[in-house]
């Protein structure tokens, strides 16, 4: 009995050891070995409010309580903690906070606009860093290195605060090509060329906030408008000033300037003749229409540091083309066309404007006067896409000679014709379309 009883003594006294102790397995957590926060990270918005939660635990992972406090107070965010959270109720019904707990809550209101910052919990003596990234709801600001600069000057954008471009990073203005160059080692800068005639704000896309992997932010250089000369014309050079009628004239264009895909040159609207663009892109060669004077167009021309933006402009001077051939209007006063000898051609340029004749429509008559009959070749060509004839006409204007052999829709046409001694008409005639700057006409005699 003796012995039982005192056994049962130390067993009441081992559990009653235990029982102050409270949690059995407390020998075994060591304390408090980290802390643990839900998110790990806050991102806000400008004025607005995230809750976190943070966790005290042992090394085996379970929770343990203590007491929390916040280290310091960030900058840019107010911080609270939520002191309706954890609440308990006591043996009375009383809602009360307990003290210690194993975990707790805090707010986190964004007040400034952008920003990194963080904040620190203690608790268990240990701390907790809890990083804290404002994303800015907005579009920033840039500012430029000019805002008006001349045609091939680099201009940099610098981002404001808080913010970096990217390589997707694109500059962009209103009335004209912008080409982005690249941005510095830091991101807070682009450089960029612009063309001409640009008149508006720089708008930048794709830049990201400098403190966190977040894009899709673009930037402005808001009420300051930034602008670059108009070009007006080009101080282009001719191989002629004074081309005669039927001779090529070549437009060189001056340095610093490229014929781009599409380069061409028109007369008052009409194209040139047999149009090329030099292979160093420097110039273009046109036969332009008799009769014109003025500044010729220039189409598809570029600067050569912005290739592509493509302008359209005049020559800043003008070229006088000499006269066509006259009355081609009615019979009675069509230009005679030259007879070549046996076994050789004759070119022959002129207006393909108005084809305002009206021997058979619309068209353009040409006398042919031969000694004996004779038969020859005409061959015509135009510089558009018209549907042009060619006919032959008795000397009364009261039939056609050789059928519409010369009329198939296709440029060149080209006509054999045995035609009589004595006078006879050739016509060029607009079956449809528009009508040409130039006609050039290649007569044989085989």
């Amino acid at each position: 009995m003796n012995r039982v009883t005192r056994g049962t003594v130390v067993l009441a006294a081992a559990l009653a050891a235990l029982s102050c102790k409270g949690d059995p397995t407390d020998s075994l957590r060591n304390g408090v070995d980290k802390l643990v926060a839900n998110p790990s990270a806050i991102f806000l918005r400008p004025d607005s409010t995230k809750g976190i939660i943070v966790e005290a635990l042992d090394e085996q992972g379970n929770r343990l309580a203590t007491n929390f406090n916040i280290a310091a107070n960030p900058t840019g965010v107010t911080l609270v903690e939520d002191t309706a959270y954890n609440i308990v109720y006591d043996v009375d019904g009383n809602a009360k906070r307990p003290s210690p707990w194993t975990r707790a809550r805090y707010e986190v209101t964004a007040t400034a606009q952008f920003g990194n910052t963080s904040f620190t919990i203690n608790a268990g003596g240990k701390s907790l860093v809890i990083p804290i990234r404002i994303l800015p709801d907005t579009a920033t600001s840039v500012t430029l290195s000019n805002a008006a600069p001349n045609l091939g000057d680099t201009v940099t954008a610098t981002v404001g605060a808080g913010f970096k471009f990217t390589p997707a990073s694109a500059v962009t203005v209103a009335g004209a090509t912008v080409v982005t160059l690249g941005i510095n080692a830091d991101s807070t800068q682009i450089s960029f060329l612009s063309g001409p005639s640009a008149n508006g704000a720089i708008s930048v896309s794709n830049l990201m906030i400098s403190y966190g992997d977040v894009g899709g932010y673009s930037a402005t250089s808001g009420n300051v408008t930034f602008t670059t000369p108009t070009i007006a014309s080009v101080a282009a050079t001719f191989s002629s000033a004074t081309p005669a009628a039927g001779a090529a004239l070549t437009i060189t264009l001056p340095a610093g300037y490229k014929f781009v895909s599409g380069g061409d040159v028109t007369f008052g609207g009409f194209e040139g003749f047999g149009t090329a663009v030099a292979p160093d892109s420097n110039s273009i060669t046109s036969t332009p229409p008799p009769g014109f004077t003025g500044a010729p167009d220039l189409a598809n021309i570029a600067l050569d540091f912005l290739l592509g933006a493509a302008i359209s402009v005049p020559t800043a001077s003008n070229v006088t083309v000499g006269a066509g051939l006259a009355g081609t209007d009615d019979p009675a006063t069509a230009p005679a066309l030259p007879i070549p000898g046996p076994g050789t051609s004759v070119v022959v340029y002129d207006n393909g404007d108005p084809f305002n004749g009206a021997v058979a429509g619309a068209d353009r008559v040409y006398a042919i006067t031969l000694g004996a009959p004779t038969t020859l070749q005409f061959n015509l060509t135009w510089s558009n896409d018209a549907d042009v004839d060619i006919l032959a006409v008795n000397g009364a204007v009261t039939g056609f000679i050789c059928g519409f052999g010369g009329a198939t829709g296709a440029n060149p046409e080209n006509l054999s014709c045995a035609l009589p001694a004595g006078t006879s008409y050739i016509l060029a005639d607009l079956y449809a379309g528009t009508a040409p700057g130039v006609i050039r006409w290649t007569i044989t005699q085989p």
